[in-house]
């Protein structure tokens, strides 16, 4: 097998993902690697190239790397890295940006280290339909003259939902009062499009959205399926959900097993419910925070949905402010943390550290504060039973991890 030098460099560095480890050897002639014909310059995915198998065991490695450098998770049980199951044609939103340069619109995301586009006529990553809607909205934009500079879109954002369908998101450099009169019934007959709204964003800035967003057809709803059995569960359009589903019933089953079936569960930051719901046993008691309003919306409608709604109580709120002091009220030894990059807030740990749950399942997108929080939680009692890295982004240098903690008191 054929083999390059290894990568020293790092493509769209992410503070959660510094590490010292070279990037895996491209291998071109290895049957599990991707090849990608504007690798060198696109920004999104850092390892493609590289054989998945070796992708998998250098996630592992940058994983132990950030947890071992806090003394007191030097010697933590690491698992193998779960695997997807598509190494490519795996993701179900794609947010690009949008030009027209020399009369061509592009569509894509920016090179490395620079402003400029590069086009995307087709992705590796992207599902197939994602790629399909992405040929129909070029060609909408240049028709109608809609891209930037000349035209007001400047980003849009595919999510793919059950069904098919699509949720398509268009967001404008213009502020919100500006008129605008989008020719929208060409992408309603081309495309299954459950909705398609707009958010205003008239700042250039390394942000894609701005603060206010309006729907101007279908639904602001999204329906997502993550297992056949149990009907699709909704999200808010534009609203966080796993970009690969197909690695969710795995991970619910991991959370299962360590959590198991006695008591009350507790779901912090439980946006939809997508965890809870599907961990919840019958007979048992869900109690799941989010500060979302919009996806505590979509919480409850997926309770309603499921037939769990009776045994549900799903709360809008910081979990900072709302938790502790539920804690000391509704003690459970059942617990679940699906925090966003930032972690867990110290009071969310205080209050699990002064009222300790029997099993504790902490699913993580940012090794950095996934190992600051486990200290926190070790110093106040905790054991990491097992750390499992979760590859929830193939060919990109995302890692992602399953903490399962236990209580030495419980």
């Amino acid at each position: 097998m054929s083999r390059a030098q290894p990568r020293n460099h790092r493509r769209k560095p992410q503070p959660s993902r510094q590490s010292a480890l070279p990037l895996p050897p491209q291998a071109a002639d290895a049957p599990d690697a991707c090849s990608c014909p504007v690798a060198q310059t696109c920004g999104g995915c850092a390892l493609i190239g590289s054989s998945y198998a070796e992708q998998l065991v250098y996630k592992r490695q940058v994983l132990a790397e950030i947890l071992s450098a806090e003394p007191l998770l030097a010697d933590l049980p690491l698992a193998p890295t779960l695997a997807s199951e598509q190494s490519t044609a795996y993701r179900n939103r794609a947010k690009l940006a949008v030009s027209c340069e020399t009369g061509r619109v592009k569509i894509g995301l920016f090179e490395r280290g620079s402003r400029r586009i590069v086009d995307l006529p087709h992705c590796a990553v992207h599902r197939p339909l994602l790629d399909q809607a992405t040929a129909t909205l070029r060609r909408w934009l240049a028709s109608h003259r809609l891209a930037v500079p000349r035209g007001p879109i400047k980003y849009i954002d595919l999510q793919e939902g059950d069904g098919p369908t699509l949720q398509l998101g268009l967001v404008l450099e213009v502020p919100p009062e500006t008129p605008i009169d989008l020719p929208l019934a060409e992408l309603t007959e081309a495309l299954p499009l459950e909705g398609i709204r707009v958010n205003y964003n008239p700042v250039r800035s390394s942000y894609v959205f701005g603060e206010v967003s309006r729907t101007l057809h279908g639904s602001d709803r999204l329906h997502v399926r993550i297992d056949t059995d149990a009907p699709a569960l909704q999200v808010a359009a534009g609203a966080f959900v796993q970009l690969n589903l197909s690695l969710l019933p795995a991970l619910h089953t991991l959370m299962g097993r360590h959590l198991g079936r006695r008591g009350p569960l507790h779901d912090l930051y439980c946006g939809s419910g997508l965890h809870g719901l599907a961990l919840l046993e019958e007979g048992e008691r869900l109690l799941g925070i989010e500060a979302d309003t919009g996806a505590v919306t979509c919480a409850r409608a997926n309770a309603e949905r499921w037939g769990l709604a009776a045994r549900c109580r799903l709360i809008a709120g910081a979990v900072e402010d709302l938790y502790p002091p539920l804690r000391r009220e509704q003690p459970a030894d059942r617990v679940v943390l699906n925090p966003s990059r930032p972690g867990c807030r110290r009071a969310v740990l205080d209050a699990l550290i002064a009222h300790p749950a029997r099993r504790l399942a902490y699913l993580s997108c940012n090794p950095h504060t996934l190992a600051r929080d486990l200290t926190r939680l070790v110093e106040g009692g905790y054991q990491v039973q097992r750390v499992v890295p979760v590859d929830m982004m193939p060919q990109t240098d995302q890692v992602e991890a399953l903490a399962l903690c236990s209580h030495d008191g419980k």
